[in-house]
């Protein structure tokens, strides 16, 4: 029961970070190394301004998503927008991802350094629930927090104008400009979801655990994991494929060493490919 709800917990982290990860994957047409930036970047923002400013940790929080936005946006602007204009295919974009996530982490060594850092919050003891389930206030606030955020993107994608207008250019991106819709700013908003989302899973891990800058890296392949299991592109897919990644990786370590845990995404990831390459909810969504 205990490595179930430790499950629950990494799974919900997961699921956070995959909706924003698949929708940039629709929407851009390819997947995107550098979220493992973006994710750790969400951390440090936040720690920064709660450790070192001193402003209340979900203020600290609030403020971080707008300023990851903003840098996200403007990354597209600098590269992928040119790269858009030139007819770039999926695997440059895909290099060009890779060599920004490194330079991303670089920047995030070269400012707050290669040791290990935490929220500066005081310990506090585990309560302990029936059979023998042990679970921080940290954990729950975790888990609540996960699902509220999931249930506002949701709303989001389903009743706003912008929602919409996502959904019709993933599915045809030269149909939607015929149709009116302005890409470049479905493009911004895709960029500022997908910074909400990789903000809020590097905070809830570094809440949960700590911050070092490969923090994002070692969770990009469990984030993958689960957008291919849910479907590339499904961010409904994405929120149940992330579930069943972190139940996976934390009931594994019952019979196994915890050290394997990535080698279950990586199971879980392939043998999706090979019997149902759509995923489970399909493409799109």
């Amino acid at each position: 029961m205990q490595l179930i709800v430790n499950g629950i917990l990494m799974g919900a982290i997961i699921s956070i970070g995959a909706v924003g990860l698949t929708l940039v994957s629709r929407i851009l047409h390819f997947f995107y190394f550098g979220y493992a930036g973006m994710l750790v970047l969400g951390a440090y923002f936040t720690l920064t301004f709660f450790n070192f400013l001193g402003i209340p940790l979900v203020l600290s929080l609030i403020l971080s998503i707008p300023l990851l936005a903003l840098l996200a946006i403007g990354v597209d602007r600098l590269t992928f927008k040119n790269l858009r204009s030139r007819g770039t295919g999926p695997f440059g974009m895909m290099v060009v991802g890779i060599g920004l996530e490194l330079l991303l982490r670089s920047g995030v060594r070269l400012i707050w350094g290669s040791d290990v850092m935490r929220y500066d919050l005081p310990i506090t003891r585990a309560m302990v629930l029936p059979f023998d389930i042990r679970v921080t206030k940290n954990q729950l606030i975790i888990i609540g927090a996960s699902l509220a955020l999931m249930y506002l993107l949701h709303l989001f994608l389903a009743k706003t104008r912008i929602g919409k207008a996502m959904r019709a250019t993933a599915d045809n991106l030269e149909l939607a400009k015929i149709r009116g819709i302005d890409t470049e700013r479905v493009i911004m908003w895709t960029w500022s979801l997908a910074a909400i989302s990789a903000g809020s899973a590097g905070f809830f891990l570094a809440l949960d655990t700590r911050l070092v800058p490969i923090m994002g890296w070692k969770l990009l392949l469990p984030l993958f994991a689960a957008v291919i299991l849910g479907g590339v592109g499904n961010p409904y897919g994405a929120l149940v494929g992330g579930m069943v990644i972190g139940l996976s990786q934390e009931v594994s370590a019952g019979f196994m060493a915890a050290s394997y845990k990535p080698a279950v995404a990586f199971v879980i990831m392939t043998l999706t490919l090979l019997i149902k390459p759509s995923g489970l909810f399909g493409r799109g969504g």
